[in-house]
């Protein structure tokens, strides 16, 4: 996850203000929040942050870690996809049972009567 963000990270055109903690530190509190189901409030005393900055956080890695992951499943799709072979289900044949029209002359007997017939 650190090298996801991190190359997320260079990838910026303007530096802005440096943060305040950096991406290990960032990620670790997104695994906290995710491993933990604690609240902003309380990982923010933990690392001297407000709710906000907590929150902005999470979501920024959220999405950065969420966009590659579902790229990649993109990709594994994709060549799954290619590897499929649609003739492959067309030459299976479902089998179904065979079901028996009922005779109006045994509807009205039990199982056993109609063996004996």
């Amino acid at each position: 996850m650190v090298r996801l963000v991190k190359a997320d990270d260079q990838k910026k055109k303007k530096p802005g203000r440096p943060p305040k903690l950096i991406i290990e530190n960032q990620v670790i509190i997104v695994l906290q929040y995710w491993r933990e189901y604690r609240t902003y409030y309380h990982i923010g005393l933990d690392w001297g942050l407000s709710e906000s900055a907590v929150c902005r956080i999470v979501y920024k890695i959220e999405i950065i870690c969420k966009w590659k992951i579902m790229t990649g499943m993109v990709y594994q799709r994709v060549q799954k996809a290619a590897a499929w072979n649609p003739q492959h289900d067309t030459q299976i044949k479902k089998q179904h049972p065979k079901i028996q029209p009922k005779s109006a002359s045994t509807s009205g007997l039990s199982a056993q009567e109609r063996i004996n017939q």
